[in-house]
């Protein structure tokens, strides 16, 4: 299995747009297309494809607070068909070693919205800890040491 991330740009733009989530899902996230419009809007975005064999498979947008060193993991998402076959446990991996590398992070930050089809335990299995706090009321957050 060779998965890698790598960058989006007008190239595999399309492709990664075209991924989509299960249907039980959808309540709880945004298209990529979506949150690839709003990384616009972020003062500094940091996404990537996830890539498998070559063939597109998910899509991972971090909000790199440069600034106050918080990095915060928006979106983490594997096509409908590419689910349950551990390519996102290895995502995180592969994430937690870019942004190691790249910015000397200790933590990294997520929050879900806890229910039906929700991913919250899916990031607990991958070592994420509950922080205790809520984002925008409704929403669980987690935190995950990268300390090596």
């Amino acid at each position: 299995m060779c998965l890698e991330l790598r960058n989006i740009n007008q190239r595999n733009f399309y492709e990664i747009c075209q991924l989509d989530v299960a249907q039980n899902q959808r309540n709880h996230v945004d298209s990529n297309a979506i949150l690839l419009a709003e990384a616009n809007f972020m003062p500094f975005p940091w996404f990537k494809g996830v890539y498998l064999n070559n063939n597109p498979v998910g899509f991972i947008l971090v909000n790199a607070d440069t600034d106050s060193g918080k990095f915060e993991l928006w979106r983490l998402m594997l096509d409908q068909s590419q689910q349950s076959k551990g390519y996102g446990r290895k995502a995180i991996e592969l994430l937690k070693s870019a942004l190691v590398d790249e910015y000397r992070i200790s933590r990294l930050y997520t929050s879900v919205v806890s229910g039906s089809g929700s991913p919250l335990g899916f990031y607990t299995s991958c070592g994420f800890i509950p922080t205790g706090q809520l984002v925008e009321e409704r929403e669980v957050e987690l935190y995950l040491s990268l300390e090596r």
